[in-house]
């Protein structure tokens, strides 16, 4: 049973990776949106009500005696799960990565009022985690080393993100990278589009 679990678990994961993979990022004039992939958005929104199913499925398996603890605590854990999906739904719905030529609109669960501008000279430093066997990201960082923003690797076109942010941050940028392989890590600064300010 578990087997057979596991088995469907991976074929729907590769099903919904290889679609994720053919959708593309959005051009508009001069400005490259990233954002989650529709199939990711679409398998989320299809999975928040299935922890309440489940629990709803779940609960004439309790015996004859149960009570408002048995109710409260299934009501709890799966309610608590949907929620929690849900979030995450919303989270990847509403979040874009606008790349423009003088930095980076980041638009969180909140919208427009969540926009974040990010110039490319406040980048001094960046960390990229290439996907594998877990999450991938980009970490920004500025002068004094704070983390100005993680873009999560489940976006669209990853690769080209990483490459136009490389590409137009100041030379000497530092940039700490590993491969997809979970090799080493890599230390190197990027060319860049123009001399540090």
């Amino acid at each position: 049973m578990v087997g057979s679990i596991y088995a469907v678990s991976v074929l729907v994961l590769s099903v919904l990776l290889n679609l994720a993979a053919q959708e593309h990022h959005a051009t508009i004039g001069d400005k490259d949106v990233f954002r989650f992939p529709k199939v990711l958005l679409i398998a989320l929104m299809i999975c928040t009500p299935l922890p309440g199913a489940l629990g709803f499925f779940i609960w004439p398996t309790f015996p004859p005696t149960r009570g408002a603890l048995e109710a409260g605590f299934l009501i709890g854990i799966f309610g608590s799960l949907s929620l929690i999906t849900f979030a995450v739904y919303v989270q990847c719905l509403r979040f874009a990565a606008v790349v423009g030529t003088d930095g980076i609109v980041i638009h969180d669960w909140r919208g427009a009022r969540g926009a974040r501008t990010i110039r490319y000279d406040q980048i001094h430093r960046m960390v990229v985690q290439w996907p594998w066997r877990g999450r991938g990201y980009l970490d920004l960082y500025d002068a004094a080393g704070n983390k100005l923003y993680r873009v999560d690797a489940g976006i669209q076109d990853f690769e080209d993100l990483v490459g136009l942010v490389q590409g137009r941050c100041n030379k000497g940028t530092r940039v700490r990278e590993r491969e997809p392989d979970g090799g080493d890590w890599e230390e190197w600064a990027t060319e860049g589009a123009k001399e540090p300010s």
